[in-house]
């Protein structure tokens, strides 16, 4: 139970011990021989990287700390065999869950000391797996490790500083390519195809912080791996990182293609992608900040009643000017503008009233926008909830709002709102919603 790893190993070791009191060596080889399971944290807070599984103990109490001028210096040596009894888990992300399975073997030397710093070497081969995805704490895709890819983890000698190599593949069942590929001038073999798709990410680099690409694939035997056409516009598709990100969380979060656009210009769908992708990571951002700044807030007031909450969005200044333009071919439409949101909330009486504070922070993205003035615009909000019915899901919501007109001028909000919130298992033969209505009055 410690910083750089935990969880419970039983194997069998030998051990040897020798030297005098100012070099005392211990050296331990052990082998797993039964179900093991060790947990390993991504990222920890540490001062150094001594090994702090390891305590050093005199005349039978715990020495407080290892002084420089005293004659007694130990070093360890472990060499450990892990098979595949061992499961591993490597934490990626204790706030979303994000973690990899493995069970594999390897063979590890770890060394430390009374005043040497731990260093691990050797390899952990892993021969299967998963990778739990979550996506913004919501949605949850297993993603499985291909058993035949070579994975590893591999520690060269900073134990914070491992390299990994890992390609693990989330199935997306049933999916039309005639969604991603649209009118292009394919077979009609491609454009019917309706089947699995498969998500390759690949992990490398440094465990700490992996660099992850993705790759498409399709089943052995499907009609679309022998098509030439089709393989030359999936090497395409798969140059352009922004395209198959894009595709990628369309396949994750709804089980479909986009339409591809690997045009070089500033066109309507690239638009349409970069925002939707862009926001959608935002939103995973923000969801996770969320979560730690109420934690963060929590442990110092002790008060559950206190909550923070930030969003963010993307858009086109030209929206302000003419709502009907969109996103057109052209400079109209381009995304240059974002808007963070920021809020504070309070709940009084039991939770029957819920007053927040906040504020949009909007400013542009770019030198050039659409709108006469670009500077950053701090817009305060203030929103008080009245909670009705002992259920709370009829409310009264008082509020003010500022906001930006078609001139970038300031312009204040108030009134009053109306909202019920009712959860429905089935709404049309669709999955379970929520539902809100608010017909509002506004006194500008």
């Amino acid at each position: 139970d410690n910083q750089q790893f935990y969880g419970k190993a039983i194997g069998k070791a030998s051990l040897r011990f020798k030297g005098p009191e100012t070099d005392c060596r211990m050296t331990i080889v052990a082998t797993s021989n039964d179900s093991s399971h060790i947990f390993i944290p991504n990222s920890v807070n540490r001062e150094s990287g001594t090994a702090d599984f390891i305590v050093f103990r005199q005349y039978g109490t715990e020495m407080a700390k290892v002084k420089p001028n005293n004659n007694f210096n130990l070093n360890v040596d472990l060499d450990i065999t892990a098979t595949n009894k061992v499961a591993i888990d490597v934490i990626l992300d204790e706030l979303t869950g994000d973690v990899i399975k493995a069970v594999g073997n390897g063979r590890l030397i770890i060394r430390a000391g009374s005043t040497e710093p731990l260093s691990i070497r050797g390899r952990y081969n892993i021969e299967k797996g998963s990778y739990d995805f979550n996506f913004q704490s919501i949605v949850r895709k297993p993603f499985i490790l291909l058993p035949d890819a070579g994975n590893y983890i591999e520690w060269t000698g900073d134990p914070f500083k491992a390299d990994v190599h890992i390609d693990a593949q989330y199935t997306a069942e049933r999916v039309s390519l005639g969604d991603l590929v649209g009118s292009l001038n394919l077979s009609g073999t491609v454009k019917g195809y309706r089947g699995d798709v498969y998500v390759i990410a690949q992990l490398r680099d440094k465990l700490s912080k992996p660099d992850i690409k993705f790759r498409l694939d399709f089943p052995q035997g499907s009609p679309v791996k022998t098509d030439n056409d089709f393989v030359q516009f999936l090497t395409r598709l798969e140059k352009d990182q922004n395209e198959i990100l894009k595709q990628v969380a369309f396949l994750i979060a709804l089980n479909s293609f986009a339409p591809a656009d690997l045009t070089t210009g500033n066109t309507g769908n690239t638009n349409i992608g970069t925002t939707l992708f862009g926001t959608t990571i935002s939103q995973i951002l923000t969801n996770q900040l969320n979560k730690a700044v109420s934690n963060l807030v929590f442990k110092l007031t002790g008060n559950r009643n206190l909550s923070f909450d930030v969003g963010t969005s993307l858009y086109s200044s030209s929206s302000l000017i003419d709502p009907s333009s969109g996103l057109t071919a052209g400079n109209r439409g381009t995304i240059d503008r974002t808007r963070f949101d920021l809020k504070l909330g309070y709940a009084f009486a039991n939770d029957k009233i819920v007053v927040t504070v906040g504020s949009d922070i909007d400013f542009g993205l770019t030198n050039s926008t659409a709108l006469s003035n670009g500077n950053t615009q701090w817009l305060p909000n203030l929103n008080i909830e009245f909670v009705l019915s002992k259920d709370k899901k009829l409310r009264l919501i008082v509020f003010r709002k500022t906001t930006l007109d078609i001139s970038f001028g300031r312009q204040n909000r108030q009134g009053v709102s109306i909202s019920y919130r009712k959860d429905f298992e089935k709404l049309f033969g669709t999955k379970k919603e929520d539902i809100v209505f608010r017909p509002a009055a506004d006194n500008k």
